[in-house]
């Protein structure tokens, strides 16, 4: 299914829906971190669309503080009651690096040498599914930077059967070594972020960057993909680019 993001440009939830009929699309990626989301989520909404849902960006999800874990776990809860009444087929997290300390310009993570890291990154995304699954919902995990230690952080998330989300620009901005682990662990992957980029910036319109985009169309087929495209103008240009992969890769 091909689903868009939600638009910073529109100023309700309806605008996007609204967008996503015109465009024959799937689904939309409701962004918890949009003010006018969070307000609109609880109400009503058009039940001839699929939804995913998009949680904070910028959580640590392994804080080495039990009553902030607790607090996003509570936060996603109320969430997860806010949008039971919607068809939303996933909840997608971000899984970040955590604080770093920075020497002579480089960037040290401080939680590389933290072999609690993975314990409790794992026991927080695990009360996230269990909260989904009383709703029937799919949580999944979406690289952002992946230094090696978050690379193992997400071989053992696959050994605990969670899903995951390929980002392919975010992969093109760090070093592509996502794109590895994808194709190692392809059943494990739900959904797609698909946007061109370059090495120093993503998000762009279909074509106007530098990724392989039949590569990565073939490794998202079957799968929920959300073009993240994120202006009205670009987004729908990259529709049409879109279905035209598709019928060059059929």
């Amino acid at each position: 299914m091909l689903g868009m993001p939600t638009l910073l440009e529109f100023k309700s939830i309806d605008e996007n829906i609204r967008f996503a009929k015109k465009n024959n699309l799937d689904f939309i990626e409701l962004n918890y971190n949009m003010p006018y989301v969070k307000k609109g989520i609880s109400n009503h909404l058009d039940e001839s669309l699929k939804y995913s849902i998009h949680f904070y960006d910028d959580i640590d999800l392994a804080i080495d503080d039990e009553i902030i874990r607790n607090a996003y776990i509570k936060s996603f809860e109320k969430m997860i009651l806010d949008v039971k009444h919607l068809n939303i087929m996933s909840v997608n997290v971000h899984l970040n690096c955590g604080p770093y300390t920075t020497i002579d310009g480089c960037k040290f993570y401080n939680y590389e040498n933290d072999s609690e890291f993975v314990l409790r990154l794992t026991s927080t995304l695990k009360k996230f599914r269990e909260i989904c699954n009383k709703y029937n919902i799919t949580l999944t995990i979406e690289n952002i930077i992946t230094p090696p230690f978050i690379i193992s952080a997400f071989y053992s998330l696959i050994n605990d059967d969670f899903n995951i989300t390929f980002d392919i620009g975010h992969d093109a901005i760090y070093d592509y070594s996502f794109y590895k682990f994808v194709l190692e662990n392809s059943k494990d992957l739900f959904e797609v972020h698909f946007h061109d980029a370059f090495k120093d910036k993503c998000h762009l319109e279909l074509k106007k960057g530098s990724l392989d985009l039949s590569k990565y169309f073939r490794l998202a087929k079957r799968k929920n993909v959300v073009l993240e495209v994120k202006d009205s103008q670009s987004l729908e240009k990259s529709i049409e680019v879109y279905r035209r992969l598709g019928e060059k890769n059929d």
